[in-house]
């Protein structure tokens, strides 16, 4: 029951941050003229970069993890890296996408 909890809980959050992404990036074309994959790419790259500069809090000693008892998220990490990677080579390899939301 405690397993079905959490991933509920890591869905709700999953769902909160991808409806406020793609809610920023039409203010944003709307706003500014700025392409949907540019403010996408750019979050991406923020939390990626977050993850790199907070990663000794991860460990085992760190803010996040006094006793050691967590495993270090790879997990999240290669995600985040993927997530990214995939984003810019659809940037890089495919141009016509980078006028939708212009």
């Amino acid at each position: 029951m405690e397993g079905e909890r959490v991933f509920v809980s890591a869905f709700k959050r999953c769902g909160i941050m991808l409806a406020m992404v793609c809610s920023t990036a039409v203010i944003l074309s709307l706003v500014l003229k700025l392409p949907y994959l540019y403010t996408v790419t750019g979050f991406a790259v923020w939390a990626f970069v977050g993850q790199l500069m907070t990663i000794d809090d991860d460990v085992a000693g760190g803010w996040n993890n006094p006793d050691g008892g967590m495993p270090f998220p790879w997990a999240e990490l290669g995600i985040k890296a993927a997530v990214l990677l995939g984003l810019l080579g659809v940037v890089f390899l495919m141009p016509a996408f980078r006028t939708y939301g212009t």
